[in-house]
């Protein structure tokens, strides 16, 4: 665990720039279908490599892998002017979902890509967070939990959703940004209550 060394009022300078940064970078977000599919193709290109396929696929799966790094760099925010990360690794950061133009969701993982997909395709209130909460609040529900259904909230979620990535290595300044960009941003989604 890296040690907290930025002093606040630092901080809200980087949550001030932030903010700025991933506003302007909202246009070159990309949907939550083109992000699994890029993940399914990367994926299934490894696959072959694993399986020593033939020089033409571990062709096609550079530019494969080379089209996803790309386009990941596209979405991706830098901290405090610091955007490095390795496609090869799960890395630590800050996610933020956008629905038309505007965003709607701040989260953070240990795993960004992990927690993503969980979001859109978990089968649990626990893993899909998110769609559980949104489908919650449109129909008023009031009972057991395993008694809402919200897979088609994830489709409609998947469908509309944007995203930009902003990896955070420092644990302390992930969790302070969460809240403040949240804050700054008014996310509709987030709601900090304790369980």
């Amino acid at each position: 665990m890296e040690k907290h060394k930025t002093p606040h009022y630092k901080l809200v300078e980087i949550a001030s720039n932030l903010e700025k940064e991933l506003l302007a970078k909202l246009s070159n977000s990309i949907s939550i279908s083109d992000l699994f599919e890029i993940k399914k193709v990367m994926r299934h290109a490894s696959n072959k490599e694993k399986n020593n396929g033939v020089e033409k696929l571990e062709l096609d799966t550079v530019f494969r892998k080379a089209d996803f790094v790309e386009t990941i760099e596209k979405c991706l925010v830098p901290y405090n002017g610091e955007s490095s990360w390795n496609p090869k690794e799960p890395f630590q950061g800050m996610y933020v979902f956008s629905e038309n133009g505007q965003p709607v969701y701040v989260g953070i993982s240990r795993n960004v890509f992990s927690r993503i997909k969980q979001h859109f395709y978990g089968n649990t209130h626990f893993s899909a967070s998110l769609a559980y909460f949104i489908e919650k609040k449109a129909t008023n529900h009031s009972e057991d939990r395993e008694k809402l259904i919200f897979f088609h909230r994830q489709e409609i979620m998947r469908e509309n959703f944007r995203i930009n990535i902003i990896p955070i290595t420092c644990d302390y300044e992930l969790y302070w940004m969460e809240v403040t960009l949240a804050g700054m941003l008014g996310t509709m989604h987030n709601e900090f209550r304790t369980h």
